[in-house]
């Protein structure tokens, strides 16, 4: 159920103080560039140069990394021209203005918790606090957003009963936990049978070209059988009647 003095204010970027519009803006650019693949580096650094607070620029990229990496489908960071602000707009903005007036990690959860893991909660927290310093330093002040703490079910979704989160491991996922799947063996070193003639496993078929001589290969190399004497001059006993040769006993006329 929605909280009592549940606000999302303002609605609109039109009514926005230069700072909110300023870190919108920024965190749309930057979500911009992960859909049309353009490196939006130079004109972010350039935005926050002139707005006096250059060294934010690095942490804003490493907070839109985390929401990104964590929850790229629920923050809903809407395009550079919309008009409107989406909930999880007004939540970012809601936990850098809870750090801002003196919240800390359990004010970022109350904020982000209905989509970042805890894992990702603690790991945007680093960078969220150098954000908010290096705004305020600058003079960019974000105001308060109330009643929204992650229960909230109009603020956005609740994901506590995500199986995922829960530790339920779908299929899609076993490859990730370390399943071994039949197709990933062999990228993990299995070998299949005709594997190992890459890996140097000599079939029969192969020795002949490694060098192994059958003995059908023997003639070819020179080996000489009996068969082929005749052929390369051995003279046999019948053959010598034939070359001239007299046998004992008889006489030539």
């Amino acid at each position: 159920m929605t909280k009592t003095g549940f606000s999302l204010l303002p609605a609109g970027v039109a009514a926005m103080p230069f700072g909110e519009k300023f870190v919108l803006w920024a965190m749309r650019v930057w979500a911009d560039a992960e859909h049309t693949q353009r490196d939006p580096h130079n004109m972010l650094c350039n935005g926050f140069k002139l707005a006096g607070a250059a060294s934010a620029y690095p942490s804003l990229d490493s907070v839109m990394t985390v929401l990104q990496g964590a929850s790229p489908h629920c923050v809903g960071v809407r395009l550079p021209p919309a008009a409107d602000v989406s909930v999880g707009e007004q939540r970012v903005l809601g936990a850098i203005a809870a750090l801002q007036n003196g919240g800390g990690q359990a004010a970022v959860d109350r904020y982000l918790g209905c989509w970042l893991p805890p894992a990702a909660l603690r790991l945007i927290f680093g960078p969220l606090v150098s954000l908010t310093a290096s705004l305020a330093q600058a003079g960019l002040f974000i105001r308060p957003r109330t009643g929204m703490d992650h229960e909230d079910t109009q603020a956005g979704p609740n994901y506590t009963d995500d199986r995922r989160k829960l530790g339920h491991v779908y299929p899609d996922d076993r490859r990730k936990l370390g399943h071994v799947y039949p197709d990933d063996r062999r990228k993990l070193g299995h070998v299949y049978p005709d594997d190992r003639r890459k890996l140097g496993h000599v079939y029969p078929d192969d020795r002949r070209k490694l060098g192994h001589v059958y003995p059908d290969d023997r003639r070819k190399l020179g080996h000489v059988y009996p068969d082929d004497r005749r052929k390369l001059g051995h003279v046999y006993t019948d053959d010598r009647r034939k070359l001239g040769h007299v046998r004992p006993g008889r006489t030539v006329h």
